[in-house]
């Protein structure tokens, strides 16, 4: 049970995140840079063998064992190639933990699709936004004393092997657990978000 955060091997983008709840139902968002591939799933159940495994949206197969304080495991890709990833478990205290979770919403303007982000105690996130139609992508940012998120997610848009960079920002009011804010590109910004807190530990 807890909240997991790392990333694959030999990568500085993207990333992968865990929520495990105590009934072993399991959230995972991730983004493997090099591949422009996505895991997202919120319905996977961790096993008695604290194992998990979870298909890719470009038919890979993410599979993972939990230890003690993290999990590790292995991405398939279609293509042949397999890159490791390891995650660490959260601290269970910190600046942020009575707003730790699984939070699920949508972002609309120039681009549309859905947002989502886990928040460990200590106010690290992963967030992940995606589209039907447009890609998607993720990435690391913090959530600081004020409530203030800012982080650059690398989303992959259909046809290009470069990510973009998509700057996120905005305010989590701790009171409602819902998260507002903008999404931009370089100067420009594109549309607003709302995210809401939808699972916990």
């Amino acid at each position: 049970r807890g909240i997991f955060m790392g990333n694959f091997s030999g990568q500085t983008n993207g990333g992968f995140a865990a929520l495990v709840a105590s009934n072993g139902a399991g959230y995972f968002l991730g983004h493997n840079v090099p591949q422009a591939e996505l895991m997202f799933s919120t319905n996977s159940l961790v096993g008695a063998d604290r194992s998990v495994s979870l298909t890719t949206d470009k038919s890979g197969k993410l599979t993972g064992v939990f230890g003690v304080d993290g999990v590790t495991g292995t991405l398939a890709s279609t293509n042949g190639i397999k890159t490791d990833f390891s995650a660490s478990l959260q601290p269970g205290t910190g600046l942020h933990q009575a707003n730790t979770g699984f939070y699920a919403g949508t972002f609309d303007g120039l681009l549309s699709g859905s947002a989502h982000f886990i928040l460990a105690a200590d106010g690290k996130a992963f967030l992940f936004i995606a589209s039907p139609a447009l890609g998607g992508g993720g990435a690391f940012g913090s959530i600081d004393a004020a409530n203030s998120l800012s982080a650059t997610a690398a989303y992959t848009l259909p046809g290009t092997t470069v990510p973009a960079s998509i700057l996120i920002s905005g305010k989590l009011n701790p009171a409602t657990h819902l998260f507002t804010g903008t999404y931009s590109l370089g100067a420009f910004t594109l549309g607003t978000f709302t995210i809401a807190r939808a699972a916990t530990p």
